[in-house]
């Protein structure tokens, strides 16, 4: 599929870890370290939960990582602007790589104001759809990271974007949902066909599952997501895998 989207620029993509569920901060801990040592970028932990937790959560894994190593965090939308730019503050003086939807998904001047603000770039994209939505966080400035998520954009969409935020001389890296393996392999491709890319998100348990799905099941190595490269998309659902999870099906013929 990268070929058709023009031809790959890269056929193993540099990937962060996400979906650190650990129930204690020294747990994240431990497991950003684990991450950090087998080759990912980074990391990402999910804050929103009040300025002193994250705050500390933060310092955690800044402490916690070797340097180099990348911490994104993800706000899920949870702060008012005033709040949002004094943890921002604290994420620049910590080296933040980048701070994902910090602000109610709507509130471009909000985002575009935490921009102009902060060293820290603002990361956003899982809400929209679109190149035109895109568009008007790119044209107001409220972005510097676009993250498309290709299951809900499509690949052409997606091409898209990726194309848009080269114009305004902005990386893309892209989100990752819950999905299967299909999923999964058109984002790889995606994230191999454009100049712009920068990280790609991956979270090793869904994977793990997700992954049984298809064939050839793709490769992690060393931290880097490998390109399936075979014909389309690089793999074929395994319909055995599936069938036990399914309570009917249908078949689409050629008339």
């Amino acid at each position: 599929m990268c070929e058709l989207l023009g031809g790959p620029f890269r056929t193993a993509l540099p990937a962060y870890i996400s979906n650190i569920r650990a129930i204690t901060q020294e747990g994240r801990a431990l497991i950003s370290q684990v991450s950090a040592g087998e080759g990912y970028s980074g990391v990402k932990t999910y804050l929103g939960k009040g300025l002193a937790i994250d705050d500390a959560e933060m310092r955690s894994l800044r402490a916690a990582l070797p340097p180099g190593t990348d911490i994104q965090t993800d706000w899920f939308w949870k702060y008012d602007r005033s709040s949002a730019m004094r943890l921002g503050r604290i994420a620049d003086e910590l080296g933040i790589c980048w701070i994902e939807s910090p602000l109610d998904p709507e509130d471009i001047p909000g985002h575009a104001a935490l921009a102009a603000a902060l060293d820290v770039p603002i990361a956003v994209g899982e809400s929209l759809r679109t190149t035109r939505q895109f568009r008007d966080w790119l044209v107001a400035g409220a972005l510097d990271i676009a993250q498309p998520d290709i299951l809900r954009t499509g690949i052409t969409e997606g091409k898209k974007i990726a194309d848009l935020a080269h114009a305004f001389h902005r990386t893309i890296a892209p989100h990752s949902s819950i999905f299967l393996g299909v999923g999964t392999a058109a984002t790889w491709h995606l994230s191999a066909a454009v100049p712009n890319f920068q990280v790609q998100e991956h979270q090793p348990p869904s994977f793990a599952i997700t992954n049984q799905f298809v064939a050839p099941q793709m490769e992690v190595r060393n931290g880097e997501l490998i390109v399936p490269m075979m014909a389309g998309l690089g793999v074929e659902v395994v319909e055995s895998s599936i069938a036990p999870y399914t309570s009917s099906h249908w078949d689409v013929t050629e008339a």
